[in-house]
């Protein structure tokens, strides 16, 4: 509006200028002079105020885009604080299934043990049991070597009996030869006396007595014999029971052997498993003190994105505030400026005023005073 009345302030000094009388040139060039003079000032103020607009204007673009930076970064902030909790949730998550796994391990630790003491037990009485094979097989080895001496002893009597039986058969046959040279010498003597015929067949007696003796005498010899003969395989026989005796020891005696190594073995196998089972409790031991370290460190990653988020959250304000306060500044500049362009205005009129007849610029004033800015200290009068 003030523009619209300098232009129609113009016209009507223009028509005046045209209409009326004349002025004079040099009157004329003189006041033209001082107008151009005072159009200086409000000329360099409003350059001056528009500049402050200029820079209010980029203060406040680099204000609203640390503004929007300092979202950004809350958001980032808000985001990395999510995924340290997020963290720090899979790490108690974690620390409970390692609790788990150390728990799960010590149940496995006494089952192991419990193994190891009932494989001990079964080795003992594995042990025992061999013991008792092993007395037993000996007990059987000497039984069986008592018969085996006893029949020895009986075949040594039968050998005897046998050699007494063949003595018995030798005096007999002597006898015997004995009986037939008495014999023949009675049977010569016969024959020289008629008178010695009892005594032949004395002899004759004595003959076949003697006979008969060496016949009941190999009889003898031959039971004897039967008997030496029976006695040896008796003998033989104890010796194959004394052999498969101590074939049947030694054979319980390998497998006794046998299920003690294997039980040895199984009870070894069984202290690798509790050694095997202690170690798996140790890496969950590691692993859970692993996973709490883990979990202290997201704690304290939360914490510090926690303090980023509220320091992001302080740094919007602060840039909320300058973002104010480069607004307040932009109106501020933009108020001086309107103010120096109609104190500009105000003087262009005066100074086309100075070169033409008075005209009232009451309302021009009255329009710059309602346009001065709250923290001018330069009234519209002056």
């Amino acid at each position: 509006m003030l523009r619209s009345l300098i232009v129609t302030l113009a016209l009507v000094v223009g028509s005046i200028a045209i209409a009326g009388p004349k002025v004079d040139d040099a009157a004329l060039s003189a006041l033209s002079a001082d107008a151009r003079t005072n159009l200086v000032d409000p000329t360099n103020a409003l350059a001056a105020a528009e500049s402050a607009v200029r820079d209010a204007r980029a203060n406040l673009e680099a204000a609203e885009a640390a503004e929007a930076a300092a979202e950004a970064a809350r958001a980032d902030a808000k985001d990395d604080v999510q995924a340290a909790k997020n963290a720090a949730d899979a790490a108690d998550g974690a620390v409970k299934d390692s609790k788990g796994d150390v728990k799960a391990s010590k149940s496995d630790v006494k089952s192991a043990k419990a193994d190891v003491r009932e494989a001990k037990n079964e080795l003992a009485a594995v042990k025992d049991q061999a013991k008792a094979v092993e007395d037993q097989g000996k007990a059987n080895i000497a039984a069986r070597e008592a018969v085996y001496e006893a029949r020895k002893a009986e075949e040594t009597a039968a050998k005897v009996h046998t050699a007494e039986a063949n003595a018995s058969v030798t005096a007999a046959k002597a006898r015997v030869v004995e009986a037939k040279a008495a014999y023949k010498a009675r049977k010569a003597e016969l024959k020289a006396d008629a008178t010695t015929k009892d005594v032949v067949n004395d002899a004759k007696v004595a003959i076949k007595s003697a006979k008969s003796a060496v016949k009941d005498a190999k009889s003898k010899a031959h039971d004897a014999k039967a008997a030496e003969k029976e006695a040896g395989a008796q003998v033989k026989l104890a010796k194959g029971d004394v052999k498969a005796a101590k074939a049947e020891a030694k054979e319980a005696n390998d497998k006794a052997d046998e299920a003690v190594a294997a039980q040895k073995d199984q009870v070894g196998a069984q202290k690798d498993q509790v050694s095997a089972t202690k170690d798996a409790v140790a890496e969950a031991k590691q692993a859970t003190e692993m996973e709490r370290a883990n979990a202290k460190a997201a704690e304290a990653t939360v914490d510090a994105r926690s303090a980023d988020a509220s320091e992001a959250k302080g740094a919007e304000k602060a840039e909320g505030a300058e973002v104010k306060a480069a607004r307040a500044k932009l109106k501020e500049a933009e108020a001086r400026r309107d103010y120096a362009a109609a104190v500009l205005e105000l003087a262009e009129a005066q100074a086309l005023m100075s070169a033409g007849q008075a005209i009232d610029l009451k309302p021009f004033q009255d329009e710059v005073s309602s346009l001065t800015p709250k923290t001018a200290t330069t009234s519209a009068s002056q």
